[in-house]
């Protein structure tokens, strides 16, 4: 009796057990599966499209954006303050750009780096050329502490830039007063040197014009009768036709007339011309990368980036015109069929200021053919002390290029020379 009782408690004892196991495992899976789904929401809280994780790279991305909008607008902000409280545009400590007057603005979409151009309140525009105000690469004579200007420092600021831009020197050649080059007497001519010097040597650079001076009017300028330069409205814009058969005097009149008060303007000088191929060959990107070939392109042969009688390129700018025939007639590139001229090889075509992209380089168009331009360097040729440089649209690109430099006498006025402002 006491067995079976023994036996049954026994039993009871063992079936209570296994109920206690089985409730204890089914509240382990039950906190198991609560943990999991806990897990899950703390994963999805931390990793998932709004989770904690993209919230704090969201917040990143907007603290970032936020600051680089901010350091943005403080630039815009200084540009704004430079360009008209104190008429300077954005520059380096090599080169410090200036705004002529109050009415003249920055050409959006332009800089330093592709071709700096501001414009008046009648359209003409000019580019800076940058020439560094470095004691080691530039002026290793001079130094950078100049500031009494004495005829002495003038001096050594002057050959400083002779050997900056020595590759582009004409030999025998200087800027030295002639008769016939548009300055009254040789005191003013050196005066207006002197002052170029200072400009370049306080500001890291000069103006130029973006193209070669042209005629507002749609006027025809096609024998040599017409080198006057009365009833036609000089400008530097695109598009329009070369201001050609004007003696080296007849350019620099017109070149003076550009500056405003208490500014000089210009033909270029002969250095100043030096000093372009130089800025070129230092910054440009077309048609090589390297100093070296720009170099070649600028020196040796500018067939690729000048009108000239061996290029080969197509106009695709439905503005500009075209003249086959000396300049007698013109053409607009909108009345062809399919609104492009292809200039061919072989081929002496005159065209509009700017009339193609590829015949610029840092915006500075038409420097390398198209019109021969006068200067105000004297040549070593005692019956043609004028210089012209930069060869025309009837030269081959390897035997004139953007350097180089012929001759005319003080009465020579042509079909294919112009001019450019300083």
């Amino acid at each position: 009796m006491k067995k079976e009782k023994l036996k049954e408690q026994l039993n009871f004892n063992t079936q209570k057990l296994a109920s206690n196991k089985a409730i204890t495992l089914i509240a382990l899976v039950v906190t198991i599966v609560v943990l999991l789904i806990l897990a899950g929401i703390s994963i999805s809280l931390v990793v998932g499209d709004n989770g904690l994780i993209r919230k704090s790279k969201d917040a990143k991305k907007q603290y970032e954006e936020a600051q680089a909008n901010e350091l943005a607008m403080t630039d815009e902000a200084g540009d704004l303050i430079d360009e008209t409280v104190t008429g300077n545009l954005k520059g380096t400590k090599e080169t410090k750009p200036y705004l002529p007057s109050g009415d003249y603005t920055k050409v959006p979409g332009t800089s330093l780096d592709n071709g700096l151009v501001i414009a008046d309140k009648k359209g003409n525009e000019y580019v800076w050329v940058e020439v560094p105000r470095n004691a080691e690469v530039v002026y290793k004579t001079a130094g950078l502490n100049i500031t009494e200007f004495s005829a002495t420092e003038l001096a050594s600021i002057k050959t400083d830039l002779v050997n900056y831009a020595k590759d582009y020197r004409a030999s025998g050649w200087d800027d030295t007063w002639y008769s016939g080059c548009g300055i009254a007497d040789s005191g003013t001519y050196t005066d207006k040197y002197n002052k170029m010097l200072k400009s370049v040597y306080q500001n890291g650079g000069f103006w130029i014009g973006r193209y070669e001076i042209g005629i507002d009017e749609n006027t025809i300028r096609n024998d040599s009768n017409k080198s006057t330069t009365t009833n036609h409205t000089p400008v530097i814009k695109a598009n329009k036709i070369p201001y050609n058969y004007i003696t080296c005097s007849q350019a620099e009149s017109l070149a003076e007339t550009f500056a405003p008060s208490g500014y000089t303007s210009s033909l270029l000088f002969g250095l100043q011309w030096d000093l372009v191929c130089k800025h070129l060959e230092t910054k440009g990107t077309n048609p090589g990368t390297s100093a070296t070939s720009l170099q070649k392109a600028i020196n040796s042969n500018s067939t690729d980036w000048g009108n000239y009688n061996n290029a080969n390129f197509d106009i695709t700018n439905t503005d500009a015109m075209y003249s086959e025939d000396l300049g007698a007639s013109w053409k607009k590139v909108s009345e062809e069929a399919d609104k492009k001229y292809q200039k061919a090889s072989n081929k002496s075509v005159l065209l509009t200021t700017g009339a193609e992209v590829r015949n610029s380089m840092l915006n500075i168009c038409d420097l390398a053919g198209n019109v021969w331009e006068w200067t105000l360097e004297k040549t070593s040729y005692g019956s043609g002390p004028c210089a012209i440089s930069g060869g025309g649209y009837n030269n081959i690109g390897y035997t004139n290029p953007a350097s180089d430099r012929s001759n005319g006498d003080a009465t020579y006025s042509g079909y294919n020379v112009g001019a450019r402002v300083s």
